[in-house]
């Protein structure tokens, strides 16, 4: 048979539960926060750059080899990412 929880152990409980709330409004503020953007003006299109070093060396036409067959599983989602034109 369980034995009852004493006063003492009531009383950590009760504290415990205590600071766990007390925790949570610091942490639905920090989601709150007032951050400056940091895109302040529209992007030209006549300046942009590529950055070295941002694609795999292999990912080059010289070494695609045509869509993969249907029956071929990527354990990984594939993720494309393209800019959106008219915003």
């Amino acid at each position: 048979m369980m034995a009852m929880p004493t006063k003492v152990q009531s009383l950590v409980a009760v504290l415990l539960l205590l600071a766990c709330i007390s925790l949570l409004p610091a942490g639905a503020s920090a989601q709150t926060s007032n951050v400056a953007p940091r895109i302040t003006q529209a992007v030209d299109e006549t300046s942009l750059v590529t950055i070295s070093g941002s694609v795999h060396p292999l990912a080059q036409a010289k070494y695609d080899r045509g869509a993969a067959p249907d029956r071929h599983r990527r354990e990984l989602p594939a993720l494309q990412h393209a800019r959106l034109r008219g915003n």
